[in-house]
């Protein structure tokens, strides 16, 4: 990472680092190696409980997907690596060519697989599992590696949703933790897939049918997948010259490394991190409507509304008033730069009662 950066700087010179700097050297010393030990995490798992082929799910999965692929190359791993085009929207769309894409991918095929996405809820598997128990015409029960969970469908079994960095109950990582930042970082250059279609000239197969604007962090994103590939094609080399198996960490070294390298950023960034990660465009909507920066542009005045009790008066209806909304809290908070460790606390510690609440109803 060291070398990559290294070189980055001496091809700008003297020149003061761009948004395009930052982003490069913090995707390259923070992502790009959790995103690594993440993928380790669920080729292993997967080897261990015989699975013979992975889906990992649009758009989330798109970078795990390709250090996946490369990484099973390297290792002669007989576990078939796949992309699947899929949203919540596509799922519930018509159903005759939903279930027909998906009999394409092989998800009603006789083998054992698992899906594998970032997080969150659980609610895309859940929603696959039901359509495809639908066109089997028997139960159908799917498994999930994800990154991590804030909770599961009721009534699931948890060996059905595997988690890595936290689950339902690890609040502590919680805290310092951004799933719109991440979904905002390892998402796809294509646009997001809402339904299916028979391709033209072949009535048998069918495509996903993606947005027509694609996303509108396309660039960012092929750059993103760029730097990645070099890291894992570095790492593989380190690998090789180390000895096999000897960089591959535990999960409790990777999960400890992890936290070292994203809780600093997600949940207490520099300046330039917040301007150049905010900057990405993100929708929490089904439909991905209402694009806005991830981390949003605050007034000075919205930071008044930030307190613990303020808020949770205002979300019980006792109090009256408009809560400032981001998908980065932390970030807009940094972006904003004023008081900005009183903020950061007032966050951290509403996070954690919404957290204690939601843990103790469930």
């Amino acid at each position: 990472m060291r070398q990559l950066c290294e070189k980055r700087k001496e091809e700008a010179g003297r020149q003061t680092k761009t948004l395009l700097d930052v982003r490069d050297e913090v995707f390259l010393h923070v992502y790009a190696p959790v995103l690594t030990a993440f993928v380790e995490w669920v080729l292993e798992k997967a080897r261990r409980e015989g699975k013979k082929r992975l889906y990992f799910l649009s758009r989330d999965g798109y970078l795990m997907y390709l250090a996946a692929r490369r990484l099973a190359k390297e290792r002669n791993s007989d576990i078939d690596i796949r992309y699947l085009k899929i949203s919540r929207l596509a799922v519930s769309s018509a159903d005759d060519h939903a279930i027909a894409y998906f009999r394409q991918e092989g998800l009603l095929d006789e083998v054992p697989y698992a899906l594998v996405d970032s997080g969150w809820i659980g609610s895309l598997q859940l929603g696959l599992q039901r359509l495809l128990s639908y066109a089997a015409g028997k139960p159908v029960r799917l498994q999930g590696y994800y990154f991590g969970l804030y909770e599961r469908p009721k009534g699931t079994a948890a060996k059905q949703y595997r988690h890595f960095y936290f689950g339902e109950k690890n609040i502590r990582r919680k805290l310092r933790f951004s799933n719109c930042l991440l979904e905002a970082v390892c998402s796809s250059p294509a646009g997001m897939a809402y339904g299916y279609r028979p391709v033209m000239g072949e009535e048998t197969r069918f495509e996903a049918i993606e947005s027509s604007g694609g996303n509108p962090n396309a660039d960012t994103m092929e750059r993103f997948s760029e730097l990645l590939l070099t890291y894992v094609e570095a790492y593989l080399h380190e690998e090789c010259r180390a000895g096999s198996g000897s960089v591959r960490q535990t999960r409790r070294t990777s999960l400890c490394m992890a936290g070292r390298l994203l809780q600093p950023m997600m949940g207490n960034p520099t300046r330039a991190e917040a301007k150049a990660f905010g900057s990405l465009l993100f929708s929490d909507r089904i439909s991905e409507e209402a694009l806005q920066p991830v981390a949003a542009v605050w007034r000075e005045d919205d930071l008044k509304k930030l307190g613990v009790f303020h808020r949770l008066l205002v979300k019980t209806g006792i109090k009256d008033g408009v809560l400032p909304e981001s998908a980065w809290m932390e970030g807009s908070i940094v972006r904003l730069g004023k008081n900005v460790r009183k903020y950061i606390r007032q966050e951290r510690l509403h996070k954690g009662l919404s957290y204690l609440r939601k843990a103790v109803c469930r």
